[in-house]
């Protein structure tokens, strides 16, 4: 049985193209979540803070499993709502930017022990 695509007669808008800015806060957000990860590791590792999530229990390797999956389900959902309706579009940023807040402020707080 061979199997193809049929092609499509849509004549839907073509989407608009925002692969730069998408790849640029996608990049944004990788850093800060690495330096959080790194920056709580050395403040473990100097003995001037404690982690404040159970899951993590200060080991390098659980924080990287535990971290990296909630970054995907962001890059996944902005990649969504990027080529969701387009009532909806404008929303893309939102789940990215949301993960880049978080980690930053963490970041912060860890770089002033």
């Amino acid at each position: 049985m061979l199997c193809y695509r049929k092609p499509t007669t849509d004549n839907r808008q073509p989407l608009t193209d925002n692969r730069k800015p998408f790849r640029l806060l996608l990049a944004a957000t990788v850093l800060v979540t690495v330096a959080d990860i790194e920056s709580t590791q050395r403040c473990l590792h100097r003995g001037t803070c404690r982690e404040g999530n159970p899951l993590l229990t200060g080991q390098r390797g659980r924080a990287y499993a535990v971290q990296v999956p909630f970054l995907l389900a962001a890059a996944w959902s902005a990649h969504r709502l990027s080529h969701g309706p387009p009532r909806r579009r404008w929303l893309w940023p939102l789940p990215l930017a949301a993960l880049v807040a978080v980690h930053a402020v963490a970041t912060a707080m860890n770089e002033r022990f």
